[in-house]
């Protein structure tokens, strides 16, 4: 009888052990899903922040690129102003010196309308550039959220 008795404690020492040991390895694991968790979480920060620049930039350079649109309209006008009034000024003979001066303005106008236009085809370049690189930082930013969901749905 005092060997059952003495078996039987051998035998709950061990489950014991056992239970202690797996306790502490289900610890930590769970402190490393909660390490991951934290990390994922900062990185989903980060990205958030990046992507909010990128779009207050990408508003930024819209709003430039209206702008621009808008000089480039009105310095076209103003070459077609200047145009017709060049047109008249021939019709109505002579003056040449006010012609000279007005095709002069007009070539100035056209130059500054080309400069627009290639500046606002630059600014909408950019724009495409930043709106790819917004959709990749929207993507990470996905990709963050799932792994931290998965995180969770494994702790």
């Amino acid at each position: 009888m005092p060997g059952l008795a003495l078996f039987i404690a051998l035998a709950a020492v061990l489950a014991a052990v056992g239970l202690f040991l797996s306790a502490r390895a289900s610890k930590a694991a769970a402190l490393r899903s909660a390490q991951l968790v934290a990390e994922a979480r900062a990185e989903a920060e980060r990205v958030r922040g990046d992507l909010e620049k990128r779009q207050a930039e990408v508003k930024e350079r819209r709003d430039e690129a209206a702008g621009l649109r808008e000089q480039l309209a009105a310095a076209k006008k103003k070459g077609h102003e200047l145009a017709e009034a060049a047109k008249k000024e021939k019709s109505q003979g002579g003056l040449e010196v006010e012609v000279e001066k007005l095709q002069a303005r007009l070539a100035e106008a056209r130059a500054e309308a080309t400069h627009q236009s290639e500046r606002a085809k630059g600014l909408e370049a950019q724009l495409e550039r930043a709106a790819s690189a917004m959709d990749r930082e929207r993507r990470q930013l996905a990709e963050a959220a799932a792994a931290e969901r998965a995180a969770r749905g494994a702790a």
